[in-house]
């Protein structure tokens, strides 16, 4: 008897191991996991609770077109349809395996099976990026310090394995604009401008930010609008629009195949003038697929809100950094036509369905390394002659104990151009004498704005000997230029506005 239960036993073994060696051709989706979890409930004869290994998405050789998950489960190796992906409650250990279980728990690897990577849609919007990006070149940020301190922290909110069948490349641009925008281009480019740098206070804020603008991107959220949109304009030719918004609302359910309800299900498993240039207007957002639903920005605020929780940050960097930039926008009185942030009612509905902002967040560390980018953004503001924005700006480093000579020149400059009275005047010469004071080297943006104080208040001889200070510094300055064409026509124009006063 033990003799035919030891060959029972063995046949049983052999049988498992043929059926692995059946399988061995199999090819990966992407990288192959290590992913550790457990059941949720019952799975053949695995009992709820037991530990399991997801080893990655493959095609079996017998099945090629249709994808499976492998998973090691008590030590045997099974091949689990995507649809019972919810029977997981996995564990994500770094960056590449939560957006690993993000893909796995929102249904994508079910979406690309069945609609396909649409390549011929993803070049046309890739090249649409590209064209737009061509545009914003005169308006980046050429700091490597700041693009460097924006770039590691976009590094660390993703992997470079997530997706190798999309051709994208992931990377991140710091464009000089003040409105607080971040957004992700369909060609996998993160757009950060310097106003969002300027009204945030964190690094976690900032990580919030671009995990819910990386989001979007991962779960094809620009493309998917884009078709709808095109789907939408094909169905209004042919038939007008005699049929309304019930058919819009039916359409989308269609095209999408109710892809934005799986995924919502799926994550609750998972737990100016001058020099200023808007970084997009509503057209651009609506053309790249970013004008994104209330479901879709629900669903990737839970996402960022659960990196966050991986990586061991304030889960209320979110709401804080929506909370700022609604601020931003009410202090600007603008309300509504803001291109990726819709409206402020918009970012108040997000914000309710994270629960609302219970604090907002400072760290020492973020404002250092965006005190530079405070001053330039100050520096905009005052050359559009908003300098009531200027000084809101320059006060902020102030306070923060950051400020520099410049934001003193800066100051000084809004505030001359604000009031003109002698009390005031004379202010602002004390700002301008904090500037000289903390200066390291000659300052020669003091010298203009205290020649224009001085002459206000009549101080005609102080105002003649700072115009021979300043003809002195442009000369020694002049000597050390060499070719430098445009600081010499700046030289060459200051000297010509010192000999127009005399």
């Amino acid at each position: 008897m033990k003799k035919i239960v030891l060959v029972l036993i063995l046949f049983i073994e052999v049988i498992t191991v043929s059926v692995s060696a059946q399988d061995t051709a199999i090819r990966y989706w992407g990288e192959p996991f290590n992913m550790k979890g457990t059941l949720t409930s019952s799975y053949k004869r695995h009992k709820a609770g037991t530990p399991l290994t997801i080893q990655g998405i493959v095609f079996r050789k017998e099945n090629n077109k249709k994808p499976a998950i492998l998973a090691l489960i008590d030590s045997t190796q099974l091949y689990v349809p995507l649809r019972d992906s919810y029977l997981f409650a996995v564990e994500p250990k770094s960056a590449a395996e939560f957006w690993q279980s993000i893909a796995l728990k929102c249904g994508m690897y079910q979406y690309f099976a069945k609609k396909g990577y649409r390549n011929s849609f993803r070049k046309e919007l890739s090249n649409e990026s590209q064209n737009y990006l061509i545009q914003l070149k005169d308006i980046d940020y050429h700091d490597s310090y700041v693009s460097d301190f924006v770039q590691s922290n976009f590094a660390a909110a993703y992997s470079v394995s997530i997706d190798p069948y999309r051709a994208e490349h992931l990377t991140v641009r710091v464009i000089a604009s003040p409105d607080p925008d971040a957004f992700m281009l369909p060609n996998g480019t993160m757009v950060v401008s310097s106003g969002l740098l300027c009204t945030l206070d964190s690094e976690d804020e900032l990580t919030a930010v671009i995990t819910n603008e990386m989001c979007h991107y991962l779960l094809d959220h620009q493309l998917d609008n884009v078709v709808r949109a095109e789907a939408r304009s094909r169905h209004a030719a042919f038939w007008g629009m005699f049929l309304g918004q019930l058919t819009n609302a039916a359409l989308d359910a269609a095209i999408n195949d109710d892809h934005n309800n799986k995924v919502a299900a799926g994550i609750a498993v998972a737990s100016g003038i001058g020099t200023i240039v808007s970084l997009a207007n509503v057209k651009d957002v609506n053309r790249l697929g970013m004008n994104y639903t209330l479901e879709q920005d629900a669903l990737a605020d839970s996402v960022a809100t659960c990196f966050l929780q991986l990586k061991g940050m304030n889960v209320n960097a979110l709401p804080s950094a929506l909370y700022k930039i609604r601020q931003f926008y009410e202090s600007q009185n603008v309300k509504k036509g803001i291109p990726r942030y819709v409206s402020c009612k918009w970012l108040t509905d997000r914000l309710n369905n994270l629960g609302g902002c219970d604090s907002v967040l400072v760290s020492p560390t973020y404002l250092k390394a965006t005190a530079n980018v405070v001053t330039s953004n100050a520096r905009m503001y005052l050359d559009d002659k908003r300098y009531d924005y200027a000084e809101q700006l320059i006060r902020k480093n102030i306070k923060n104990g950051l400020a520099d000579s410049q934001d003193y020149v800066i100051l000084a400059q809004a505030k001359m151009n604000m009031t003109v009275t002698n009390e005031s005047d004379e202010e602002c010469l004390k700002l301008l004498d904090k500037a000289q004071e903390i200066s390291t080297t000659t300052n020669m943006d003091i010298f203009r704005p205290r020649i224009l104080l001085l002459m206000r208040l009549n101080r005609k001889d102080e105002a003649t000997n700072v115009m021979q200070q300043y003809a002195d510094a442009l000369d020694n300055y002049s000597k050390q230029l060499g070719d430098n064409q445009k600081e010499t026509e700046w030289v060459k124009s200051e000297k010509g506005w010192l000999d127009s006063l005399k």
